[in-house]
């Protein structure tokens, strides 16, 4: 299982840097937004868990920690729940660090504060919208401790609304901080006159305008000609003027 662990983690580092085109950032998402979110699950456990006032009575204020830790259990919903937020936040990181170069790339910006400003508040609507849709879908699980049928669900929906919540909150704060002291070597310009490499990320279909669809047009095409010969006009004999015949006397053709 320990081998398993070690291949998936180093396949998602492989694959976050073939996006990125940078094995920086890709360090970045993987040791920035994975730890918040672990440290929020564990304070959610914490508070969902919490010892008797009894039980810390009982104990002197120093032992409080190991009090809490003790009363604070882990199921396999627990460990699914963790499971599930590394995708979560992992991919918050990346959209912020994607946009990041983004914006060094393919609109001018110099690596400064005011481009990592302008990236993480033009990143931040959609961090937001998918941390809250989250958090308020699981809310009525994670309020429903306790209930039959949600033994599963109910701390699955505590870990996932703990880690996401902290997560997401510190993530604007720590992952510009982290991109500033350690991304300055992300994306290196190119020469004058040279042509940029083309990164492996680019988002640049997300600020193009939208295309209007033309509906399309039938066109009906002519119909094929008529095998069938024209019919040919007949001539009635009252028609045909008469001649004359050599023996003098009118007749018609015959």
């Amino acid at each position: 299982l320990g081998v398993f662990g070690v291949l998936a983690v180093m396949g998602v580092l492989l694959l976050l840097w073939k996006c990125l085109g940078s094995l920086r950032a890709a360090v970045q998402v993987l040791l920035v937004n994975i730890p918040l979110a672990h440290l929020g699950e564990v304070v959610a456990l914490m508070i969902a868990n919490h010892p008797t006032d009894a039980a810390l009575h009982a104990a002197g204020w120093w032992r409080w920690p190991l009090v809490w830790v003790e009363a604070t259990t882990l199921s396999v919903a627990h460990w699914v729940g963790f499971i599930t937020l590394v995708g979560i936040v992992s991919r918050n990181g990346i959209l912020m660090i994607s946009h990041y170069i983004h914006l060094m790339e393919h609109e001018g910006e110099t690596f400064s504060e005011e481009m990592i400003v302008r990236g993480s508040l033009e990143r931040l609507a959609p961090v937001l919208m998918t941390a809250c849709v989250a958090v308020i879908g699981l809310i009525p699980l994670a309020l429903g401790g306790g209930q039959p049928g949600r033994e599963i669900l109910h701390p699955l929906a505590v870990v996932v609304i703990g880690g996401l919540v902290v997560s997401t909150l510190m993530d604007q704060i720590v992952t510009p901080a982290v991109f500033w002291k350690f991304g300055r070597t992300v994306y290196q310009p190119p020469p004058p006159g040279q042509d940029a490499k083309p990164s492996g990320w680019d988002d640049t279909w997300l600020h193009e305008p939208a295309v209007p669809v033309n509906r399309l047009e039938v066109v009906t095409p002519p119909p094929p000609p008529d095998p069938t010969p024209a019919p040919v006009a007949v001539v009635p004999d009252a028609a045909v003027p008469p001649r004359p015949s050599t023996n003098g006397t009118a007749g018609h053709v015959p």
